[in-house]
C-alpha cells in the first residue's frame, strides 16, 4: 500500500524539472589496454574544490529535491517509523578479551558510537577509548573504520575517514593517558592488525589514484610512515586485499579475494620480520577462507564442493589437497556461508531454504545442534569474537 501511495504522489515525468547534463567534455583515459573516452571523468575532484563539480552537484540536489517534494511528508513519516524501531542508547553485546569487556554504545540523540571497555567485570568503571561524536565535531562526514587494541592492552589503533571515500587514516591512542600518538598513516584501507609485540601495526596501502588496495606495509611506532617496510605487493589489480588475525592470535593473515578466486598468506604474529607464506596458491574458480586451530588450518573451500565445505589440514601441508580431512562435508541441501572456531566448538553459518541458520558442533562429536527459529522469515549471522 505504501508503494502505491508513493508512486501516486510522484509528479508526471513531463512536469518534472529537467536534470542537469553531466557530460561536459570528453576525456581520454589512457591504460595498457588502450584509450577510452570517459564523458564523466571531469567529475573526479579529489580536492573537493572544483567549482564546476560543486555547481553540478548542487544542481543535481536541486533536481532531486524538486522531484521528491510531493512525497516529502511520506519520507519524514517513513524516517520516523524506522527510527522508532531503534534503541536510542543501543549497545553491542560485550566481548571479553585479555581481561577486559569491550563494547560500543550510543548516547540518545547523538549519531556516532562510543567505543568503551571495563576491566574484569561489567560492573567496573567504564573506560571510553574513543568517542565518535567528539571526533566528528566540525566535520561534514566522519567514520571510524576499524579499532584494534594491542596485545598488552595499552594502545588503541583505529582508522578514521573524514572524506567519505574510504580513504582512511591510521591513528594510535595511548589508553593509559588518552593521548593521541604522533603516528599518522594516510590513505589506507579500514582494516588493520597488531603484531604480537604491541609495537607493530599491519595495514593495507591504497593507490592514490585508483584507490585499489595494492600493498601491505608494517608500521613501527614512532617511525616515519614514508619508511614503512613493504610486506607484500599485489600485481593483479582484480584482487581486493585485507589483513586479519587468527582467532588464536598466533597468526596474521593477508587475504586476497577476486571475483571467484582466493589466496591467503600467513605469518607468525611473533615474528619481527613478518615473513608471509602462502596457505594455498590461487587457482581459477577456487575460493577459500582460513582459520587456525592448534597445529591445523581450517579452510572453507569450494574445491569439489559447489556449496562449500570445511576441511582440516596441517599447516605445513595445507596446499596438498590429498591431505585435507572433511570437517563439514559438502551438501546439496545447504550452503556453508561462514564459520567460527574455538577450542571446544565449531560454529557454522549455513543457508537452507533461503534462510541463514547457525549450527554448533563440538570437536568431541557429542553436540551437533542447529539453532533454528519458529519465524517464517529471519536471518542469523555469526559475529567474530576473540578466542
Amino acid at each position: 500500500m505504501l508503494g502505491g501511495v508513493f508512486a501516486a504522489s510522484l509528479p508526471a515525468l513531463a512536469d518534472a524539472p529537467v536534470p542537469p547534463l553531466a557530460a561536459r567534455r570528453p576525456y581520454p583515459v589512457e591504460s595498457p589496454n588502450g584509450t577510452r573516452i570517459d564523458d564523466y571523468y571531469w567529475l573526479r575532484d579529489d580536492t573537493r574544490q572544483s567549482q564546476d563539480v560543486l555547481e553540478y552537484l548542487a544542481r543535481e540536489n536541486e533536481y532531486r529535491d524538486a522531484v521528491m517534494r510531493p512525497v516529502a511528508q511520506f519520507e519524514q513519516a517513513l524516517y520516523e517509523e524506522l527510527v522508532a524501531h531503534l534503541e536510542p542508547d543501543d549497545a553491542s553485546v560485550p566481548v571479553r578479551e585479555h581481561g577486559y569487556w569491550y563494547y560500543t554504545r550510543y548516547e540518545p540523540g547523538l549519531d556516532y558510537p562510543i567505543y568503551a571497555r571495563r576491566k574484569g567485570t561489567m560492573a567496573a568503571a567504564e573506560q571510553v577509548m574513543l568517542d565518535g561524536n567528539a571526533l566528528a565535531q566540525g566535520h561534514d562526514f566522519f567514520q571510524v573504520g576499524v579499532t584494534a587494541v594491542s596485545a598488552d592492552g595499552k594502545l588503541l589503533a583505529y582508522t578514521e575517514d573524514y572524506l567519505g571515500r574510504r580513504q582512511y587514516t591510521l591513528r594510535i591512542r595511548n589508553l593509559d593517558t588518552g593521548a593521541l600518538l604522533e603516528d599518522r598513516v594516510a590513505n589506507v584501507e579500514a582494516g588493520i592488525e597488531w603484531a604480537a609485540d604491541s609495537r607493530t601495526v599491519l595495514y593495507v596501502e591504497k593507490d592514490p589514484v585508483t584507490l585499489l588496495s595494492v600493498r601491505v606495509r608494517k608500521h613501527r611506532l614512532g617511525a616515519d610512515p614514508a619508511r614503512d617496510e613493504l610486506v607484500y605487493a599485489e600485481q593483479d589489480h582484480s584482487y581486493y586485499m585485507s589483513v586479519h588475525k587468527s582467532r588464536s592470535e598466533r597468526y596474521l593473515f593477508i587475504e586476497l579475494e577476486s571475483t571467484n578466486q582466493s589466496e591467503w598468506r600467513y605469518a607468525d604474529a611473533r615474528d619481527p620480520r613478518l615473513q608471509f607464506k602462502v596457505v594455498l596458491p590461487r587457482e581459477p574458480g577456487h575460493e577459500y577462507q582460513v582459520e587456525h586451530l592448534g597445529r591445523d588450518f581450517l579452510l572453507r573451500t569450494n574445491w569439489n564442493a559447489p556449496n562449500f565445505r570445511i576441511v582440516r589440514a596441517r599447516l605445513a601441508h595445507s596446499a596438498d589437497k590429498r591431505s585435507w580431512q572433511d570437517v563439514v562435508p559438502a551438501r546439496t541441501d545447504a550452503f556453508v556461508q561462514d564459520f567460527e572456531v574455538s577450542d571446544r566448538f565449531l560454529a557454522i553459518g549455513e543457508r537452507q531454504g533461503g534462510l541463514l541458520k547457525i549450527r554448533i558442533r563440538s570437536w568431541d562429536g557429542r553436540l551437533d545442534r542447529l539453532i533454528d527459529s519458529a519465524e517464517p522469515a529471519y536471518t542469523m549471522t555469526l559475529v567474530a569474537t576473540p578466542g
